[in-house]
């Protein structure tokens, strides 16, 4: 009986032990488990805020791309109307020519007829 007493007294003191031992452990993971959950949660914080800078820089910059895009059809536009006006005015230039050459052709037409008429008036004087 003495040697199960003993027994039990060291089961209790070697128990009582592991219990302050399994405090401290529980007490350990805690902090660092803690510690861990403010590192994670600034970490967190921080993952958040830049994504958020990085979600406004790409806002800017698909509006920069909407803008330019808009600006390079507008320039697309005034291009197509440009060169739009410019075939009209080269059309109207090259019938003006036309009409100059065909009223140069009268011209000289009438002036020698006008001629051939005066030389038979002439003639028949």
């Amino acid at each position: 009986m003495r040697r199960q007493a003993a027994k039990t007294r060291r089961y209790k003191i070697l128990r009582e032990e592991f219990r302050v031992l399994l405090r401290q452990v529980f007490t350990a993971e805690g902090t660092y488990f803690s510690e861990l959950v403010d590192e994670l949660e600034t970490k967190l914080t921080e993952a958040t805020q830049t994504e958020r800078q990085i979600f406004d820089e790409v806002a800017e910059k698909d509006e920069a791309f909407r803008t330019a895009t808009q600006a390079a059809r507008e320039a697309e536009e005034n291009l197509a109307e440009m060169r739009q006006r410019h075939s009209e005015n080269a059309l109207e230039r090259d019938r003006a020519s036309r009409e100059h050459r065909y009223q140069n052709e009268q011209i000289t037409s009438l002036q020698n007829r006008s001629e051939v008429l005066g030389w038979v008036r002439n003639l028949g004087n």
